[in-house]
């Protein structure tokens, strides 16, 4: 049982692809801006994703601004290409991908019992965008046909769909956002699998929907501040019987300073959400009320403060809610190119720790972030799809997988990000480690520590060239490792601003103390990639 907790956490580390055919696109600005995704420096956190103490809060207010919706095409490889292509208010893109895969393990087995295989994959997919006083939204909807040459019982068809939208109804108060996702995830990570749909011979695969609803009303006090009321449904839904779907609901309400405010800073929290798994018949509680001041004593320097209260989880699996005050003291220090925020303080698990340093130059990003978390599965969900983390290839954050227990567990994770641009390529480096205690202490505890590294080169305004590997590895309690490495390189040719040709290889193992687990994987594929 015990091995069976680690399986939603080992899927979170791995940075999956919903298809083998995406091609690699370093974006350094994605980097460094995700690890500022905490907090903002300066002032007062309205759309703030998390609390003071770091903790994610899914009840928070959307960030504004979504930009204008620009066609998914490229003239160019150069640096600034598209620079005057002018931005769309709409658009509505068809598009098609026709691909050849070679593999010299079509089921991931052990030495001695590899098979080799081909396969014919055909994408077509449509994507859309719409920004308007009203309505902001996008979406895209991916089909995935696999014929094999030697296995052809096995040929498949996978959908995958990933839209949101912000709808405003009143205007200036009352807002709707929406966000939904469909695709396909591992049952078990520690047996055999992949994120790429050729490998689904395997069965090791199942759907998964996950959707969040959220109204909230935006309504100003004067010189006491913008207030928000916020309600979230969200539901996540597997194919797989065997797996546990939830629903989880929450209301929050939250008070900060009026913008033109320069010195004193405040904010007043309050935030309640309810994760039930149908199946458990099983509740499970995550509740906060926080007051947070700032006073800003120098241009750059500002002093932090929190006091609150929130839930005491027990190591019986009982939660006492509201039954825990906290509180933090730090600073925040920000000029033109660095940023620095350390809260120190206490919770319902001890002494608590929290920091943001973060340091960019035209050419250069580079950012430390840690947080200390309580969470449980679903609120995961949340996290990933509304601040999914720093990513080196053009892919979304795959759901994670279900535990058989779905408990509550503290989170403590140290993340670190390089980034650096030369004239012609980029270098994108991504580490982390983390730590996870169930508050169910025979649970036990694991670590999970990975990196990666990514390296794209621009050849010219038609071709380009990217490198990538990954490392992650699982550690429960004191056992041995289970480590999981991916490499890819991939080289991208564009026909037309519209049309590009890429050949891609890639180099999939695992390693364990278990034969039946290790296995390594060589495959390559060839794709022509076109829109309309």
């Amino acid at each position: 049982m015990l091995k069976q907790l680690l399986l939603h956490r080992f899927t979170k580390a791995i940075v999956f692809c919903f298809s083998s055919c995406v091609v690699f696109a370093v974006n350094s600005e994605t980097v460094f801006g995700a690890i500022n995704a905490t907090q903002e420096y300066g002032g007062a956190t309205n759309a703030s994703s998390y609390d003071s103490m770091g903790s994610y809060n899914p009840l928070a207010s959307r960030a504004s601004g979504a930009g204008s919706c620009v066609p998914p095409s490229r003239s160019s490889f150069l640096p600034g290409g598209n620079v005057n292509t002018p931005p769309l208010g709409a658009y509505l893109v068809p598009e098609l991908g026709l691909a050849e895969f070679y593999t010299n393990n079509i089921y991931l087995a052990p030495a001695g019992q590899e098979r080799s295989d081909s396969a014919t994959m055909i994408s077509p997919a449509i994507s859309g965008c719409t920004v308007g006083s009203i309505l902001q939204a996008n979406f895209k909807y991916t089909g995935e046909a696999v014929k094999y040459a030697h296995t052809p019982p096995s040929n498949s068809f996978f959908n995958q769909v990933n839209g949101d939208f912000h709808a405003q109804i009143v205007p200036s108060h009352l807002f709707l956002d929406g966000q939904t996702t469909y695709g396909q995830t591992a049952i078990n990570p520690f047996q055999p699998y992949s994120s790429n749909n050729a490998y689904s011979v395997l069965g090791n695969r199942t759907n998964i929907w996950t959707s969040n609803l959220s109204p909230y009303w935006l309504q100003s006090f004067g010189a006491l501040g913008l207030g928000t009321l916020r309600y979230t449904y969200g539901r996540v839904e597997y194919s797989n019987s065997s797996l546990y779907n939830s629903t989880s609901r929450g209301e929050s309400f939250v008070l900060t300073n009026p913008s033109y405010n320069t010195h004193w800073t405040w904010t007043l929290n309050w935030s309640t959400n309810t994760v039930r798994y149908g199946k458990l018949g099983e509740n499970i509680y995550f509740d906060n009320a926080y007051l947070s001041l700032g006073y800003q004593l120098t241009h750059h320097l500002r002093l932090l403060g929190t006091e609150g209260v929130e839930d005491n989880y027990l190591p019986n699996g009982d939660i006492q809610r509201y039954g825990s005050n906290y509180w933090d003291a730090g600073f925040s220090w920000q000029d033109m190119r660095f940023a620095f925020k350390a809260l120190w303080g206490h919770r319902f698990f001890g002494t608590s720790f929290s920091l943001n340093a973060q340091y960019h130059v035209p050419y250069m990003a580079v950012g430390v972030q840690y947080t200390e978390t309580p969470v449980v599965l679903a609120t995961q969900y949340s996290a990933l799809y509304n601040n999914p983390l720093p990513s080196t290839i053009s892919t979304s954050p795959v759901p994670l997988n279900q535990s058989i227990y779905a408990g509550a567990y503290l989170d403590k994770r140290l993340q670190a990000n390089f980034t650096y641009k030369f004239s012609m390529s980029t270098v994108d480096l991504s580490v982390y480690d983390e730590h996870n205690d169930y508050f169910v202490s025979q649970l036990g505890r694991y670590r999970l520590r990975g990196g990666t590294a990514t390296w794209s080169w621009t050849l010219s305004e038609r071709s380009q060239l990217a490198a990538s590997f990954q490392r992650e590895s699982v550690i429960q309690d004191n056992l041995a490792p289970y480590f999981w490495n991916y490499g890819r390189l991939s080289w991208t040719y564009l026909i037309s601003p519209v049309t590009h040709l890429s050949f891609t290889v890639m180099r999939q193992s695992a390693q364990s103390i278990y034969a039946v687990e290790r296995y390594a994987a060589d495959s390559a594929i060839l794709q022509l990639n076109t829109s309309f």
